[in-house]
């Protein structure tokens, strides 16, 4: 199976598998869409090669500009890579008033080294500073899983538009630029992340539409591929938003 196929399939939810790389500084691997639970040692559902991430700003993490949405948002399982038990929406409790971790220099050494791993592509400090006015996610009940929605969101949009980007620099003849070109535009917010445009782009159509243009790359895609060793299976994502 093609790398533009397996991305499909990823896209569409399929259970997650490691994926062979399609372009000589790519390794995808599978996930299963919205999800609730940060495996141990992952880096999100896509994983890129270090030297590869040319990425512009906004996909790539700075957790200085983000208000801790993953301490927040994202459940984890007390094992190997968390040295305890969170669900989602409870706050980790090395999470300080002012949102920032406070054993971020000893993670590993403290028994998380799994946060290490973690990747949201930038999608945490979008939503901080565009759609929380830099605040965190507050509150209990509907207003803080309407947070974790639009963080939940954000993550998604993010992870398309790493798949776009990536497939931009294969060569793509003019009609496959073109509608990569214009999924590219479609994901772009006109201004500030907004909740209300994340809900009307983060859809079934929307998912549809992605599907639809990595599976006609599948052809290009297989003529490029380049051997390349699995990704190990801890760094297989399996955790859910």
């Amino acid at each position: 199976m093609t790398w533009a196929h397996r991305c499909a399939e990823r896209i569409d939810g399929s259970p997650g598998r490691a994926l062979a790389s399609a372009h000589p500084a790519l390794h995808i691997s599978a996930g299963t869409g919205h999800r609730e639970r940060v495996a141990p040692g992952t880096r999100g559902p896509i994983t890129l090669r270090e030297e590869s991430l040319m990425l512009p700003d906004h996909l790539q993490d700075d957790c200085a500009s983000c208000a801790g949405l993953c301490c927040i948002a994202l459940a984890f399982d007390r094992g190997p890579s968390f040295a305890a038990d969170k669900e989602a929406g409870e706050r980790c409790h090395h999470l300080n008033r002012d949102d920032r971790c406070a054993i971020h220099a000893s993670r590993a050494r403290r028994g998380y080294r799994g946060c290490i791993g973690f990747t949201c592509y930038g999608a945490g400090q979008r939503v901080s500073q565009e759609c929380l006015g830099g605040d965190g996610l507050a509150g209990e009940g509907a207003a803080l899983r309407l947070g974790i929605e639009v963080f939940r969101d954000a993550r998604t949009l993010h992870e398309w538009l790493v798949l776009l980007h990536q497939a931009a620099a294969l060569p793509l003849s003019p009609l496959q630029r073109g509608d990569n070109e214009a999924l590219l535009a479609a994901l772009t917010a006109p201004g500030p992340l907004e909740a209300v445009w994340l809900r009307g782009v983060v859809t079934a159509a929307t998912r549809a539409r992605i599907t639809a243009h990595l599976q006609g790359l599948r052809d290009l895609i297989a003529s490029r591929i380049t051997p390349a060793d699995p990704i190990p299976a801890q760094r297989a994502a399996s955790g859910r938003l």
